[in-house]
């Protein structure tokens, strides 16, 4: 489980953000250069198409009432991803605090 404060450090490295949101949602706005998996279709498959089981990965969604994203990191490490983080706060907190965030055109 990661804080803002290390969710920022992992972003500046280009480390790869999961949205775990709807896609409706993901392009209402969602963290700059965030993948997107829809909870309903995430699965093994779907991660693999996006990362690679030794690539570090952050799981967001919602904010600390969601529990999508938790359930997404346990099970990337079930499947064997090593460097998985869970950002438990999430979208709310990373908009709240005033950093940017992308919008996907209409």
């Amino acid at each position: 489980m990661i804080d803002l404060a290390m969710a920022k450090q992992l972003h500046e490295r280009d480390v790869l953000f999961i949205d775990i949101r709807s896609v409706v949602d993901y392009e209402a706005g969602h963290i700059p250069g965030a993948a997107n998996i829809d909870p309903r279709r995430f699965t093994s498959n779907s991660l693999a198409r996006i990362a690679r089981k030794d690539q570090e990965i952050v799981f967001y969604c919602y904010g600390i009432h969601c529990p999508l994203s938790d359930k997404a990191s346990n099970k990337a490490l079930l499947w064997g991803y090593q460097k998985v983080y869970y950002f438990m706060k999430g979208f709310p907190e990373w908009w709240g605090a005033g950093y940017p965030i992308e919008q996907s055109p209409p």
